[in-house]
């Protein structure tokens, strides 16, 4: 039987949503879930969760940028919660668990630091199995487009710093969050010979099958489509849910653009995978959208034999009792 969280002091505890698995998308084992947005310490306020089925990238506010160590002053300690089963997955054995899988799916809050810092702590777990088992390790991310793999692949090889890595790429234009919210999954996953990979395709393809269609796409765009498929209702339904109040545009559109979207990513991902089996794992970076078993994850794994799991973070307080998230750190769970 699972000990009451109120007896577990302050806790960071990812939700493990298993592959294949036939439970509650997200089981709650008794804790109290605490709102997550408020602007957390030094940065902005997060989006809201409609970012992951936009078919733009995120544009950075005119808020002062958030200090360069945000994501290290988020870390809390953390525990996982099984989907599939609702067990209670102590920091270890979540990490052992997360590394059984081929790719791990790490859905953010984009400006939402907690979410960024489990990102790392994912990271930096595999990266210590890593030495032992002797897998590649990749991290793919979200916020670089394709056409920016050489500069990913210049600052993997220590050619190019963060700040150089942002010019080369065009990622203030492209994704336009502060960079402070990844800088440290970078340099981790470089830290850890990890290959880094643009998972994302180009703003040009998205903002115009948005527009105009896909049957209106130029010639150019129409070779960067990936192979789509459009045939999950619990996808469209996540979509239609996540852009209620959106402002004025054709849903079917948008649609075929957040597809395409997700359908790019996979597509890269199951690509990398398939090229390194069978000893590889894959963390992803990406919104939560996109991190939903419908989105990314079922897409990979309908493109090969790969098993996929999602992790969304959430902070959880340390009361049985409905509360507003406490003051106090210490008294908080991701």
């Amino acid at each position: 039987m699972l000990r009451p969280l109120r007896k577990l002091g302050g806790v960071l505890a990812p939700c493990l949503l298993a592959a294949c698995s036939a439970g509650p998308p997200l089981a709650h084992v008794g804790r109290t879930r605490t709102p997550i947005d408020e602007p957390t310490d030094g940065g902005a306020a997060p989006s809201s969760t409609a970012r992951g089925a936009s078919t733009e990238s995120p544009r950075a506010s005119d808020a002062p940028p958030p200090p360069d160590d945000v994501v290290h002053r988020a870390a809390l300690p953390f525990e996982g919660v099984r989907g599939a089963d609702g067990a209670l997955l102590a920091k270890e054995a979540l990490l052992s668990e997360l590394a059984r899988a081929d790719a791990i799916c790490v859905g953010e809050r984009h400006g939402d630091a907690r979410d960024h810092f489990a990102q790392l702590a994912t990271i930096r777990g595999l990266a210590e199995r890593q030495r032992v088992a002797g897998f590649e390790l990749g991290v793919g991310f979200e916020m670089f487009q394709r056409p920016s793999q050489h500069a990913l692949d210049a600052f993997g090889g220590g050619r190019i710093d963060v700040q150089e890595l942002v010019r080369a790429s065009q990622y203030e234009k492209r994704w336009g969050l502060p960079i402070q919210f990844y800088a440290p999954q970078l340099e981790a996953a470089r830290a850890a010979r990890a290959e880094l990979i643009a998972l994302n395709a180009r703003a040009e393809l998205t903002r115009a099958i948005a527009k105009d269609g896909l049957s209106e796409l130029a010639p150019d765009l129409k070779k960067e489509l990936p192979r789509l498929d459009f045939g999950s209702a619990a996808h469209r339904a996540l979509f239609e849910g996540l852009m209620e109040g959106h402002p004025e545009g054709d849903l079917d559109r948008m649609y075929a653009a957040q597809v395409t979207w997700d359908e790019t990513m996979a597509e890269r991902a199951a690509e990398w995978l398939a090229a390194r089996a069978p000893l590889r794992k894959l963390v992803i970076l990406a919104g939560r959208a996109h991190c939903a078993r419908p989105g990314i994850p079922e897409r990979i794994e309908r493109r090969g034999a790969f098993r996929v799991v999602s992790v969304l973070p959430e902070v959880v307080s340390g009361h049985a009792a409905p509360a507003e998230e406490p003051s106090d750190p210490q008294a908080r769970q991701l």
